[in-house]
């Protein structure tokens, strides 16, 4: 299994960044809720489990959300999985960038 974050962008200039396993569904109702917008695969993941650290898919959703800066999302996205991680283990962000690397699907269109 895989999960996906994506970055939409509104006429408005607005942005949003989110995470997905079922990404058609998911920008459906971001239509429904919003209208017209463009959509950018910011990277798909294997859905998996690191020792120490547990479930990676809320760690990258904060990374993209630090690196993209979105308008719209209401709260920070894993957040609260950062100020764990944060008082867990030391240089936090680079272990995301490592697990952006190492669990990164390329091969998808």
């Amino acid at each position: 299994m895989s999960f996906i974050v994506y970055k939409l962008l509104f006429p408005d200039g607005e942005t949003y960044v989110g995470r997905t396993r079922r990404l058609s569904q998911r920008l459906e109702e971001h239509r429904q809720m919003r209208g017209h917008f463009t959509m950018k695969v910011l990277g798909k993941y294997m859905i998996t489990n690191v020792h120490g650290w547990g479930k990676i898919e809320p760690r990258l959703e904060y990374l993209w959300y630090q690196r993209e800066k979105p308008t719209l999302n209401k709260i920070c996205a894993g957040g609260h999985y950062f100020k764990r991680d944060n008082k867990r283990h030391s240089e936090v962000i680079k272990n995301y960038e490592h697990f952006e690397t190492k669990f990164r699907i390329t091969d998808f269109a």
